[in-house]
Order: structure tokens, then sequence, then C-alpha cells
């Protein structure tokens, strides 16, 4: 399955807005939600499965954009995951909450959206991600 985005999201994109502006918003942290569980079948809805853990964006998100790339800030790992489980999916929320990127989660080469070193995580682990790459292909 490949990256989903909301109607809000393309439309900025199209308008040559910042989606890093979209993800800020007015005040607070955007935040990547982890979950178990397939990708809710309805966009703007979070998964059916467990949150296992919420990354918070730093603010600026994102970034100046270069080459269809955009890279985001340091990313806060979520020091106690909220479950135990297998990670299946997740959601990128702005600063308001609303969902504004979903996709799947696997282990490297596993073709996944969001590529973990480990998808089983235990409740009170540490989740941590150490890179984010935001881009557009050409075509």
């Amino acid at each position: 399955m490949a990256i989903r985005a909301s109607v809000t999201l393309r439309n900025a994109a199209l308008k040559g807005q910042s989606i890093a502006t979209l993800i800020d918003g007015t005040s607070g942290n955007g935040s990547i939600d982890i979950h178990v569980g397939a990708v809710n079948g309805s966009f703007g809805s979070p998964p059916a499965g467990a949150k296992l853990a919420t990354l918070t964006l730093n603010r600026p998100s994102f970034g100046t954009p270069a080459s269809g790339s955009m890279t985001a800030a340091a990313i806060t790992s979520d020091i106690s995951a909220d479950a135990s489980g297998t990670a299946a999916s997740f959601v990128l929320r702005d600063s308001s909450g609303n969902i504004h990127l979903d996709g799947t989660v696997t282990v490297t080469a596993g073709g996944g959206d969001l590529v973990a070193a480990s998808v089983t995580w235990t409740a009170g682990d540490t989740i941590a991600c150490s890179s984010l790459i935001m881009s557009i292909p050409q075509s």
C-alpha cells in the first residue's frame, strides 16, 4: 500500500504552500502515531488496532525542501511504548491532531512506507526514529 495524503495536504502542495507549516499548525507539535493493525480503509481515521507509540515532531517539523525532498528535524522518542504488539501502520498528525498521512510499517526490506529495524514492541520500550525524509517522486 502506498502512503495516503489528506486533501488538505495535497491542496497545500499544489498551491505551493509549505507542508511543514501545515503539520506545525498554529501551536504545538505534530506527531507520528504507530499502531497494531492495518491502515484504516477510511482515510482520516486511525487504524483499528491499539496505538503502540507516539513520536513527537519538533517545531518546525521539517527543514527547507530541496530536490523534491525534505528532512524532519529531530523527532522525540516515545520513552514508554503504550502497548505490546507488532507495528503495522502509522498516521502523521498535525499539531491539532488532524491526520495528514497514513501508511504501513514493516521491517527493513519489507516494502512498508515506514521502515523499522524491528516491528515487535513491548509496552514500556523506548521507540525512536533516527531519520524521516519526506519525498515526492518526479514521476
